[in-house]
């Protein structure tokens, strides 16, 4: 489990993609910018293994910005696949429910189980 830790709070991921989507929604929710916002460090089983640079690019313990990143979240069309699906999700439904009452539309149970294959997705990426 990869693990990082900002200000007193640990982040936990099993995928060096998880901890980097982790260190990224800290990071934009802070409102902080590069000068301010801290780059950690990445432990694996208590050795320290990778650090995360603000673009939450993660690159080997020691070698930072010096080596090919280890994960570069910009080259990974995951996330950006799965917010575009629940983008179509979120359309359909607003469509379907300013329907009038008895439309066919089709099968609620194709919503139900996209939402379910999204959701297994990101607990993978985490």
């Amino acid at each position: 489990m990869f693990k990082f830790t900002i200000r007193g709070t640990v982040y936990t991921a099993r995928t060096l993609a998880g901890i980097s989507a982790a260190y990224c929604k800290a990071r934009d929710e802070s409102g902080e910018g590069a000068s301010t916002f801290p780059f950690p460090d990445i432990e694996d089983g208590g050795a320290f293994v990778a650090r995360l640079s603000y673009n939450g690019r993660v690159w080997p313990y020691g070698a930072y910005g010096e080596s090919l990143p280890l994960y570069d979240p910009a080259a990974d069309p995951v996330p950006d696949t799965l917010a575009a699906l629940k983008m179509c999700i979120a359309a359909y439904e607003e469509t379907r429910d300013a329907q009038p009452t008895g439309h066919l539309w089709p099968d609620p149970n194709h919503i139900y189980h996209s939402r379910a294959a999204i959701a297994k997705a990101e607990s993978a990426l985490n």
